[in-house]
């Protein structure tokens, strides 16, 4: 799976570029975001410094995307200090384009992204699953190996950094886990010709023994000012289509089948779509609300803009949170 990386890089020269990788920046996403906050304030605090976003939004201008983020998140940016820098391998980090050896395939893609985003503007410091696989033990066997061997070389790749921030525990702790991993058997595959000759650039400074937790920005001063009273008998579920909406869907209908005195009580799923991909998603949970029989009291608000996102939380009377 392609993963958002941060970098920054500071030069003496006046205003400051700072640097980002977005693989998307106006598809609505939760790690969109902690960047535009990120901006937002670093916008506020510094003027002086010069935001460079890389991006493989080709077909979105600079005054869409901001729009964008004003509609989306309610943030404002000042288009003077964001520079929008389009990279057009960003499908190289797609898992579809590597239906197999998909890491392997997308650490390739990534390299050959990271060389397209330096060529354009350069910084100093950057802020497998087959049904053949599964029945033969060799292949099987080989595949394990295959995982070990990019865990190995990422771990080693996470002990070069001097700094790492998550922005939830889950990740916490799986990306600490990560700091602390060995594994005997990579150590001596890489005493043997010729994979000896990459143990140079192997050797870490162990600068970084954990990460850095910091939880995604969440504005809650409009909301605070939200009633308690006189709400409206609305569950909504605000989340992206990768979520398990299907429990959802299958929840809601077994609370109307049980307890028929909740028949008024309406479900909206609110979402952001961000491609083809979503697309199909949101059609298939139309068609299950259709198929349990929910479809009169089940709602689905896709892309809606902030305002629309702060409406519905004012009438809402449950919340749905599925973290899956």
């Amino acid at each position: 799976m392609p993963f958002i990386e941060v970098r920054f890089s500071m030069r003496s020269a006046s205003p400051h570029p700072l640097a980002s990788w977005a693989s998307s920046t106006h598809t609505g996403g939760g790690g969109e975001r902690v960047l535009w906050t990120a901006i937002a304030s670093i916008q506020r605090s510094d003027p002086n410094i010069l935001s460079v976003v890389y991006t493989g939004d080709v077909d979105a201008t600079k005054d869409a995307i901001i729009a964008k983020v004003k509609s989306r998140f309610d943030i404002s940016i000042n288009p003077a200090k964001v520079h929008f820098a389009y990279l057009r391998s960003r499908h190289l980090v797609d898992d579809a384009t590597w239906p197999h050896f998909t890491l392997l395939g997308q650490s390739l893609g990534s390299t050959y992204l990271a060389w397209e985003a330096m060529s354009q503007i350069a910084r100093k410091v950057w802020h497998t699953n087959s049904s053949t696989i599964s029945s033969s033990y060799i292949l099987s066997y080989g595949k394990i190996v295959y995982y070990r061997w990019f865990m190995y070389h990422y771990a080693m790749s996470l002990r070069h950094a001097s700094f790492i921030m998550v922005n939830g525990s889950f990740t916490k702790s799986h990306i600490d886990s990560l700091l602390i991993h060995r594994d005997m058997l990579m150590d001596i595959v890489h005493l043997l010709p010729p994979f000896i000759f990459l143990r140079p650039f192997l050797r870490t400074s162990g600068r970084v023994h954990s990460t850095q937790l910091v939880y995604p920005p969440c504005d809650t001063h409009a909301m605070a000012a939200f009633p308690l009273e006189h709400r409206e008998n609305v569950i909504m579920s605000l989340a992206q289509p990768e979520k398990d909406h299907a429990a959802q869907l299958q929840a809601f209908a077994k609370l109307l089948h049980n307890h028929p005195e909740h028949g008024a009580t309406r479900l909206v799923l609110i979402g952001g779509s961000r491609n083809a991909g979503d697309a199909a998603r949101v059609e298939d949970l139309q068609a299950q609300a259709r198929e349990l029989s929910i479809e009169n009291s089940t709602e689905f608000v896709v892309n809606a803009p902030y305002p629309t996102v702060l409406d519905w939380l004012s009438h809402e009377s449950a919340g749905v949170r599925d973290s899956a």
